[in-house]
């Protein structure tokens, strides 16, 4: 029972899948993955804005990677939405605060499907190193815990008898 609970959490998280996106450039990067570098091969991406409307539609590469001109009309936050099979869906939200700069440039152009180059910015790695490292040992530890203990307080409380009036 022990070596089932210790095993089903690692299992878990090797099929959550995440999805990262931030501008640079006037262009949005997305990246995306199942848990520790196993990337996303021809994930669905779909870039909806809070009233719903569709700005993009697309796949990402073999390398998990998307990359597509900042959409200019956009008036509010982007929801970036990664479909990667059956249960696997993930978003990220990018706020209009970092789609809208002063360096905007016009760009009427279809997006296009371009690889991703390797990011130099240490916030956009150190976001994505945390995502990625997944729970501590000490969390994991802590979960099977807590579901002994439900464990033990339900065969408790079954176990009690009821007296009769």
């Amino acid at each position: 029972m022990l070596c089932v609970t210790l095993v089903v959490p690692a299992a878990a998280l090797a099929h959550k899948v995440i999805v990262f996106a931030f501008v640079e450039d006037n262009r949005i990067f997305i990246e995306a993955g199942f848990g520790s570098h196993n990337p996303v091969h021809q994930g669905l991406i779909r870039m909806v804005d809070e009233t719903g409307r569709v700005w993009f539609e697309g796949r990402t590469d073999d390398q998990g990677k998307l990359s597509i001109p900042v959409p200019q009309a956009i008036a509010g936050d982007l929801e970036v939405i990664l479909e990667a099979g059956p249960a696997h869906k993930a978003q990220w939200r990018i706020p209009i605060s970092e789609l809208k700069s002063e360096e905007t440039v016009v760009n009427n152009d279809p997006p296009a499907d371009t690889p991703v180059p390797d990011p130099e910015d240490k916030r956009v790695e150190k976001i994505r190193n945390a995502l990625q490292e997944g729970p501590s040992l000490l969390k994991i530890g802590m979960g099977i815990g807590i579901i002994c203990m439900v464990f033990f307080l339900i065969g408790r409380f079954k176990s009690r008898k009821i007296p009769h009036a």
